[in-house]
């Protein structure tokens, strides 16, 4: 992980610390298991983190997927219509990289 994604990672800790909750679940917009294993949020319990992408993406995440961490949930859908997360509940919405 580069120095920058590693400021703004810590920057995003530091804001889920002040949310008054025991359990914080986090909607990642495109996001990859490789991403979150270096991080404090792998295996931890506070945190349950639902990867959001358009399809499965074995042939991109290949080395993905041997990586396990029993709070990271891979969903399919498409981060352009949102509405099927309504009466979800989701803290906050995170994305590293898409455009």
């Amino acid at each position: 992980m580069n120095r920058f994604r590693r400021r703004r990672l810590s920057l995003f800790r530091r804001y889920l610390e002040q949310i008054p909750k025991d359990h914080v679940t986090i909607l990642d917009i495109g996001g990859r298991k490789l991403f979150w294993r270096d991080t404090p949020f792998w295996e931890n319990s506070r945190y349950t983190i639902l990867l959001l992408n358009p399809g499965e993406g074995e042939d991109v995440e290949s080395a993905e997927c041997r990586l396990d961490a029993s709070n990271i949930e891979k969903r399919v859908g498409d981060a352009r219509d949102l509405s099927a997360w309504q009466g979800e509940s989701i803290d906050i919405v995170f994305s590293n990289s898409v455009i």
